[in-house]
């Protein structure tokens, strides 16, 4: 049984599940955390240590999926000719800038200036310098930060620099950087995910530039920059040496909505994020007047901890400065040696310092202006947002499996992009407790509290046993919890459960998160960003449906059935394919439309749900274990699922009815169905 689950692509965390733990007869948690323990972008996280490398690299990789989940970009959306465009040249001693654009998307510009060293003999290392939320963008020129002069003093040291735009800023006029239009949380769009792939194809120009050496690409940029570097250094091995600046904290993430995409740190910190590059060569900067002050005994050590996994301390450094937020001149200076060293082979610091330099007029180093104007067929905000949702259908019905092989390309990309979008890779390996409330024997009735320890959690469940003898184990979801499933003064069971009781089976009902005891009571979550740091409603009540399932299989039989009811469908269509491999789902549709943004509001909201398919693509994740889907109203493309069934050689696995099924038929099939 463990194999099989182990072996399972599931759609949330319950891969992770630990057998449940027995504990003295008491009533459990008295509260769940979950209602009242919430992470945001300023929640002081405590520095999580590694005890060997496998351990570390095993998170690592979580931590690039997640981010590319978070982004939009997971599975990574197909590269499209950029058909750049250079010009408008400015000749200076020792560089040249030019102005630059390229479609990172078809219709969506990526802006900037391209710096060209002069009098250096190729091969040239690269730079990609983003910027932060300075007033003037790439232009910034101040004394607390001037990207104009590090991409200067960088391309006179011998590199080709590409500074591009934040969406929104400068050249980039075809969304506000704030509050735009085109995010799209449910088709997992995001400021950040349009700047990471605008960063991933930043690269992929900066190789066009004749003379490059694709083996020695850097990237720095400072605040909003700085996480613009972590993000990219962590997901494009491309990216040989990275300094973000300013940036990486461990109580402050970063205030804005192009740092914060949902989902993006449920169970990790930016300090994790940046190490998961290593042992690349990687140094961070701090400062005294910012987040970052605390970086020489925090942020520094915990990273040097992981290089020293890989016997890499040599390639990771931190530095910290006596000035405000910034990527000032004493800072650049740092970076220039740190980047010398590991990019030019350079180690004498007299000649990486910074001279003085000329900033140009704002309108010789813009790119669209009346002479040069957005290029015909250039996208809106609406029209970007359209184009991206269409690519993400596109992209979806691609990986539509036709075969056998064709299911492990799609639990690859929809089964994991659906497991990091519920509730990540959190928390390692947790205990699920086991609470006895009270056992009547008589009614052959037991009350239990399961908790998982290391998150908090409270799930009241009514255990239920069969006169007869046991044949298997079913867990039945109700959206009201226990009261939902029985009936009477005495809360007998209803017709359900009966029935199933009467065909042998042990029937555990829990009370999922926010319904039953808890129903009515509210989340007080950060208003910032919440589900950047905290799992939404659906997610909690998914992984309670799994930590249910999963207490059933170890105490009751090894492969517990799955039957949810009325509005809880859904759910258990989302947990069922974290269930075991001979385990039977009946899910009730409720004439849910998963194709409409609307029906997926509110407690059913979810980043990511529409780009990996809603029900269908969970419900094609679950063959080829036996699924019935009824009540669907004619809203749900239960074909699509069966079309994949099919393609499993499971044709016969897979019911479904648009009307409501009658008790009797529900129990007749999972007492049929092999």
């Amino acid at each position: 049984m463990r194999r099989a689950w182990k072996n399972c692509i599931v759609t949330v965390i319950c891969l992770t599940m630990a057998a449940a733990v027995q504990a003295a007869a008491e009533s459990g948690p008295a509260a769940d955390k979950r209602l009242t323990e919430f992470r945001s972008k300023d929640t002081t996280f405590p520095v999580v240590t590694y005890q060997n490398r496998k351990e570390w690299e095993r998170k690592a990789a979580a931590i690039r999926t997640q981010i590319l989940v978070a982004n939009g970009l997971w599975p990574m959306p197909e590269k499209t000719p950029l058909n750049a465009k250079r010009f408008g040249r400015i000749d200076r001693d020792g560089y040249s800038i030019e102005k630059a654009y390229f479609e990172s998307y078809p219709g969506f510009y990526c802006t900037g200036n391209l710096y060209l060293p002069r009098g250096k003999k190729p091969p040239y290392p690269a730079m990609l310098c983003p910027h932060g939320h300075w007033k003037e963008g790439r232009l910034a020129d101040e004394k607390n930060g001037s990207v104009v002069a590090r991409c200067i003093t960088f391309a006179r040291q011998g590199y080709v620099v590409f500074s591009p735009d934040m969406v929104g800023y400068n050249d980039s006029k075809q969304m506000k950087h704030r509050g735009s239009g085109v995010v799209s949380p449910l088709w997992g769009i995001s400021a950040m995910g349009l700047q990471t792939w605008n960063n991933i194809r930043g690269i992929d120009f900066l190789l066009t530039v004749e003379g490059v050496d694709p083996r020695r690409v850097g990237c720095t940029g400072a605040s909003g920059g700085g996480t613009q570097t972590f993000i990219l250094a962590a997901v494009d091995d491309r990216v040989a040496c990275a300094v973000p600046v300013c940036m990486v904290s461990e109580y402050f993430q970063g205030g804005c909505e192009c740092e914060n995409p949902p989902l993006l740190r449920l169970n990790t910190t930016n300090i994790e994020i940046a190490a998961s590059a290593a042992p690349r060569p990687y140094m961070l900067t701090g400062a005294t007047g910012d987040w970052t002050k605390n970086i020489m005994k925090v942020q520094g050590p915990a990273i040097r901890a992981i290089y020293r996994l890989f016997n890499a301390e040599d390639k990771f450094d931190f530095v910290i400065v006596d000035a405000p937020h910034n990527y000032n001149k004493e800072t650049r200076e740092h970076v220039y040696r740190w980047m010398g060293r590991w990019l030019l082979n350079e180690t004498d610091a007299e000649k990486l310092r910074e001279p003085a330099y000329q900033v140009e007029k704002k309108e010789d180093m813009l790119v669209f202006t009346d002479a040069h104007p957005l290029p015909a067929g250039s996208l809106d905000e609406k029209g970007v947002r359209e184009r991206l949702i269409e690519r993400a259908k596109q992209q979806f019905e691609a990986i539509k499996p036709k075969d056998k092989a064709g299911l492990k390309v799609f639990a690859e990309a929809c089964g994991k992009g659906l497991q990091a979008s519920f509730t990540a890779d959190m928390p390692v390996a947790p205990k699920l407790e086991q609470f006895v409330v009270s056992t009547d024997k008589e009614n052959r009735r037991r009350e239990i509290v399961l908790s998982e320890k290391d998150i908090g959690s409270r799930i009241p469940v009514l255990e239920l046993y069969p006169k007869k003898g046991i044949k298997r184990a079913v867990v039945v979801v109700h959206p009201e919890g226990r009261k939902g499933l029985m009936t009477g003064a005495n809360g007998g069971p209803g017709p359900l459960v009966a029935g199933l009781l009467e065909a042998g089976f042990v029937v555990a009902v829990p009370d999922c998160f926010l319904t039953g005891e808890n129903a009515g009571k509210t989340r007080a979550l950060p208003k910032e960003f919440p589900y950047t740091y905290n799992p939404t409603t659906l997610a909690w009540r998914v992984r309670d449906i799994c930590a249910t399932w999963r207490h059933l299989s170890s105490e009751a039989a090894p492969m517990p059935d799955l039957v949810g009811v009325g509005a809880a469908g859904p759910w258990c269509l989302l947990a069922a394919n974290a269930t075991g491999a001979r385990s039977r789902t009946v899910v009730d549709a409720n004439g849910f439309d998963d194709t409409d943004e609307a029906s997926w509001q509110g407690e059913m909201y979810q980043p990511n749900i529409l780009k990996y398919g809603g029900l269908r693509g969970a419900g094609a994740l679950v063959a080829p274990k036996p699924l019935l889907i009824h009540n669907t109203q004619g809203k749900l493309n239960t074909a699509w699922i069966a079309d994949v069934y099919r393609a499993a050689g499971a044709e016969a696995h897979f019911s479904s009815n648009s009307a409501v099924l009658p008790e009797k038929d529900i129990i007749q099939w999972l007492v049929a169905a092999q």
